[in-house]
């Protein structure tokens, strides 16, 4: 995905990945561990940050500060992260599936009714279902708002 952007000439020094999420128990601290791990073993600790129970107001101005609101669960129920990324004026990018692909991002009513491509645009953001399509969404943002 890097080289991706620094062909389109993009500075990916200046791009920084800032994970937010609730940590309710043993499992997801668990979790948040192992991602800390992947980070550090790959070299990506200036470039990724997790936040744990983000109280509200500084996840508030988190939002006001960012460009792009990402959310890769797969069918989510409805996907209120996104709408909160919208409402925020991000550009929002979630998974091509549940509520995110029938409700809030490209309106299609199933994944029956989806077009034959799994990546969609649409004025509301991007949803994908694959690494190469997330990439895709990223780069497709990041070489329009160069500035």
């Amino acid at each position: 995905y890097a080289s991706q952007l620094q062909q389109q000439h993009v500075n990916v020094n200046e791009i920084r990945l800032i994970m937010v999420g609730g940590v309710r128990n043993d499992e997801d601290r668990m979790r948040v561990q192992a991602l800390r791990g992947l980070i550090e073993k790959y070299g990506l600790t200036p470039y990724v940050t997790i936040h744990e129970n983000m109280p509200w107001q500084a996840m508030m101005q988190l939002l006001r500060e960012s460009m792009v609101g990402l959310h890769t669960m797969e069918d989510e129920h409805f996907g209120i992260c996104l709408v909160e990324y919208m409402v925020a004026g991000l550009v929002t990018i979630g998974h091509c599936s549940g509520g995110p692909l029938s409700d809030i991002v490209a309106n299609v009513p199933s994944k029956h009714d989806m077009p034959q491509q799994t990546m969609l645009q649409s004025e509301r953001g991007f949803l994908c279902t694959s690494k190469a399509e997330y990439a895709q969404s990223f780069a497709t943002v990041f070489a329009q708002f160069e500035n």
